[in-house]
Formats: C-alpha cells, sequence, structure tokens
C-alpha cells in the first residue's frame, strides 16, 4: 500500500532574517515567513490537498507554517513531535552566523562543507539528528499505511530524510542542498522504503514572495 508524505519547511523565521542559528531556540516565522506558507497553502489547495494526518515540530517556526499551509485545506489538527525538532546546537544556539564562523572556525567549515559529519559544539552531531529524524518519519509512515501525511519540520531534518530516501547514508548530506524557507518535498513509502518524489519545490512562490533558494548556514 502506498504512503504518501508531504514535508514542508518552516517559512522565513526571525533567526533567518538575523542570519542567526535558531537550532533549538523558539522563534516565530516573519510576515514574509508568513507569506511563504500562504503562498503554499494556495498551491495545495489548488490540487485538492487533503492530508489524513498531519505532524509537526513543536517549535513555533514549524508549526506555525503547518498551521498556515493547511489553512485552506481540509485537514486535521497536526501532533507535534519532538523527533521533528532541528537540529540542538549546543554552543550555536541563537548565535548569529558570522560569530560562530569567527568562534569555531573549524567546526563551521565542517558544517559548510562536509555538513553529515559535522557536530555544532556541545550540541547534537548531524548524524544524531539524521537518526532521529528518519526513525521518526519511518514510524510515521509505517502508522499511516496508505494514507497521505503532511509533516512540518526544518531545514536539517528535510535534508536528512532526502538523503535517506536517496538511498545515502548521513556521510553523504553533503550531497544534497538546502531546501528553500516553506518548500515542499514529497516522498511514497511502499512499507519498507521511502523513495523521493520531489524536493525543495517552490516554484508556487515565485510571484507571490521572493523566495531565498538555499539557506547558508
Amino acid at each position: 500500500m502506498q504512503t504518501l508524505i508531504y514535508m514542508i519547511r518552516h517559512g522565513e523565521s526571525v533567526g533567518n532574517q538575523k542570519r542567526d542559528f535558531l537550532g533549538h531556540t523558539d522563534l516565530p516565522i516573519t510576515e514574509k515567513g508568513e507569506k511563504q506558507a500562504l503562498s503554499a497553502a494556495k498551491h495545495l489547495a489548488s490540487i485538492g490537498f487533503a492530508p489524513d494526518a498531519v505532524y509537526a515540530s513543536p517549535l513555533c517556526r514549524a508549526h506555525k507554517t503547518t498551521l498556515l499551509a493547511l489553512s485552506l485545506c481540509d485537514a486535521p489538527a497536526p501532533t507535534l513531535l519532538d523527533g521533528l525538532r532541528e537540529i540542538y546546537a549546543g554552543e550555536w544556539e541563537g548565535k548569529n552566523f558570522d560569530a560562530l564562523d569567527e568562534e569555531y572556525p573549524e567546526e563551521r567549515r565542517l558544517w559548510r562543507e562536509d555538513v553529515g559529519h559535522a557536530c555544532p559544539v556541545g550540541g547534537e552531531s548531524v548524524a544524531e539528528l539524521y537518526g532521529r529524524v528518519v526513525s521518526t518519519v519511518l514510524t510515521i509512515a509505517k502508522e499511516n499505511e496508505g494514507k497521505t501525511v503532511f509533516i512540518g519540520t526544518h531545514a536539517t531534518p528535510i535534508r536528512a530524510v532526502e538523503t535517506y530516501a536517496r538511498g545515502k547514508s548521513a556521510d553523504l548530506m553533503c550531497e544534497v542542498p538546502w531546501p528553500s524557507n516553506a518548500s515542499l518535498s514529497v516522498y511514497r513509502f511502499d512499507g519498507e522504503r521511502l523513495f523521493p518524489i520531489c524536493y525543495s519545490f517552490d516554484e508556487f512562490m515565485k510571484d507571490a514572495v521572493d523566495v531565498d533558494h538555499a539557506l547558508k548556514y
């Protein structure tokens, strides 16, 4: 039985706007982020999207984006799961990217060039996030066999799921680009394997708001 999984990255957050590394730091989306999420809502409504189940990270930027993106659809309230949170960034939490580059040059270089082997200082490693998020998404898929599921989450979790769906380990996450704000990624689950259908689709935002095609952590 085919299970479809739609994932959305949160709209532009205050952290994105300020170029801060939020991780678990819980700040909202901006006005632009709300417009991005509403553009996703119009797209989803135009294709008659009606998910059977909805899940989201409890961090407000992902939760709010999920609610806005489904505001024009017939959808149940989201179940909030810690397994869908962004990476815990330890000493990097809430710090500006430029300050991080100055304080942690080698760790930041690894994050940019070989993210699958990276770990924010004092935080969760990307490999640990990969395991956490993939396990959470596979559990969701197995619990919703034959249904359509919508998941609201963050950039690193979606990048991890895309890497897994392409049949690659966390070591090769560097081969997958960052998804854009409020973009949609779609997967098919056949009961055993997760297959990619599309990644970081954001064409629906072209005429509505400026799209940041990749978040440069």
